[in-house]
Formats: structure tokens, C-alpha cells, sequence
């Protein structure tokens, strides 16, 4: 999660702070809204460091990452009626890296038939066609890719 310093007003300004129906998104969405409603500035230095690790909400709650995306985009659509039309290449993208989201989450429990359900449309993406393949591979080849890739030890 990043750091971040806001400007009390700009919280005054939104309809609610935390939205208590997230378990792993609420930061993120009160992030979300903030960047769409005001002006965003960046230190480029380091100001803090996290670390992820097995017992992590990432990792612990990870199912809950595609259902609260597919939250906060509803959520955007109530409060901002005219968000869809004004960013559909944007929603486009988001429901995407959603669906892909989700599908690493059923890769990662060893659920290939789930994943593959989720990516069967997503063709036109080439990140979704890459993992929709990837599905097909027996377990242990998923086991060691994600070895590679560092996301387990």
C-alpha cells in the first residue's frame, strides 16, 4: 500500500471515508476516489517499505480481490453516473485486469477448470489468452513457474 498525505478537505469533500463492506479494498477505493474527484502529486523518493508474506491479507484474502475490484466499479458507476460513458476503455481495462486477477487466484489454489472459465472470453487480451493456455499445463509445471516468477518460495 502506498503512503500517502491528504489534504483533510479533499476528505471532507467525499460522501463517506472507509466503506466498511471492503475486507481488502478499502484503502484502494478511498485512493480511487480521491485520484478521480481531486489532484494527485508524486515524491518519487522512497517513504516507505511493506512486505507481503504468507499470513498477509494479499495473500491470506486473495479471493476477495477481484470481488471488491468488481465492487469499487459499481460503486463508481452510483456515484459518478456518468464514470461508464466517460471511461469505457478504462472499465474495459479494469474488468480485465479483474478477470485475470481472479483467474491467478484459481491457478494459484490449483483450480485450472475455474480459471479457464473465468479467461474462455477474454481472447482479445493477450495477457488473458497467455494464462487461459497456461491453464492447460499439469500442476507442477504451474508449481515451478511460479517458483520462477517468485511468488513462492
Amino acid at each position: 500500500m502506498p503512503t500517502i498525505v491528504v489534504r483533510r478537505s479533499a476528505l471532507e469533500q467525499q460522501p463517506y471515508i472507509f466503506d466498511q463492506n471492503y475486507e481488502v479494498a478499502e484503502e484502494a477505493e478511498l485512493f480511487l476516489r480521491l485520484a478521480y474527484t481531486g489532484k494527485l502529486a508524486m515524491v518519487k523518493d522512497v517513504l516507505a517499505k511493506y512486505r507481503v508474506h504468507d499470513g498477509s491479507v494479499t495473500n491470506s484474502k486473495s479471493e476477495l480481490i477481484s470481488v471488491e475490484r468488481m465492487m469499487i466499479l459499481e460503486g463508481f458507476k452510483r456515484l459518478y453516473p456518468q464514470f461508464e460513458s466517460e471511461h469505457k476503455s478504462e472499465v474495459k481495462r479494469w474488468i480485465r485486469q479483474t478477470k485475470r486477477s481472479e483467474a491467478a487466484h484459481y491457478l494459484k489454489l490449483g483450480k485450472s477448470t475455474e480459471a479457464r472459465t473465468v479467461l474462455k472470453h477474454q481472447f482479445l487480451d493477450p495477457k488473458s489468452a497467455v494464462m487461459y493456455i497456461i491453464s492447460f499445463l499439469p500442476k507442477i509445471i504451474l508449481h515451478f513457474l511460479r517458483r520462477l516468477r517468485g511468488d513462492i518460495r
